[in-house]
């Protein structure tokens, strides 16, 4: 018996659930890029590295994180740091649009900026008075900047999850304009080859009909006819005998040397 392919299977998720999938595989790289940076801006201000942690422990644990070290209260802030950017990018996934990526950087710029002023006017201070001073912004700006970073990628990663889980009755319509578009491509040149071709034979049928022009001839001058002006000249004009010329050679070469004039 044939296997069928993954994203033939029946009953595989709606589009919808597809785009919350995906958006929640970005949030979720997003929050522990972002995470990692709080990290390591805790070094850099010479810091406990679980400093910010503990601190975002403290919406459930009060004022007494400060002087705890590594333990329940760094797992409850890594917790709902987590929670809190998986949450914005599945709701991300559910307002962007896959086939539309210009919307989608659009969308990802206006959703990181607000989400950083958001953060910074509502949600670090909802933690503890003091929790402004651990989240300052050289710490939530590169650390927002990687979360939209991450979330650029939805596109990409909605498509995989269309083509693996999606169900073939909306997945296959995104497939199809993907796989065809290198033979769409290649049957546009083979047109355009075919069209030159049949031009070129169009233009080489129309030069051979077409008869050779014939070569202007150039006016032919023909000459007079000299038998007719020799007798002109004998006859002389009229009443007198015609002149007669001389055979005698001598008598050509007009009067001699020593008779008069």
């Amino acid at each position: 018996m044939d296997l069928e392919p993954a994203n033939q299977a029946e009953g595989g998720l709606s589009e919808r659930a597809c785009r919350f999938v995906a958006g929640l595989d970005v949030g979720l790289a997003g929050a522990l890029s972002a995470i990692c940076w709080l990290v390591f801006h805790s070094f850099l201000r010479r810091e406990f590295w679980w400093a910010k942690l503990n601190v975002a422990g403290g919406f459930f644990y009060g004022p007494g994180v400060y002087t705890m070290g590594v333990g329940r209260a760094t797992l409850a802030g890594f917790s709902l740091l987590l929670v809190t950017y998986a949450a914005l990018g599945s709701a991300f996934g559910l307002a962007a649009r896959p086939r539309r990526t210009g919307r989608n950087f659009l969308l990802v710029t206006v959703w990181g900026l607000g989400w950083h002023l958001f953060a910074q006017s509502f949600y670090w201070p909802s933690m503890d008075v003091f929790a402004p001073a651990y989240f300052p912004k050289m710490a939530t700006v590169p650390a927002d900047l990687l979360f939209a970073l991450s979330l650029s990628r939805f596109s990409s990663r909605f498509h995989s999850l269309a083509c693996s889980l999606g169900d073939p009755s909306w997945a296959l319509a995104i497939q199809e304009p993907e796989d065809s578009a290198p033979e769409a491509a290649a049957s546009q040149v083979d047109d355009g080859l075919e069209a030159g071709k049949s031009a070129a034979a169009e233009v080489r049928a129309e030069a051979d009909s077409e008869a050779p022009a014939a070569l202007p001839s150039a006016p032919v001058d023909e000459p007079e006819a000299p038998a007719v002006a020799a007798l002109d000249d004998i006859q002389g004009a009229p009443g007198q005998a015609p002149a007669v010329a001389s055979t005698d050679p001598a008598s050509n070469l007009g009067p001699s040397p020593g008779q008069g004039s």
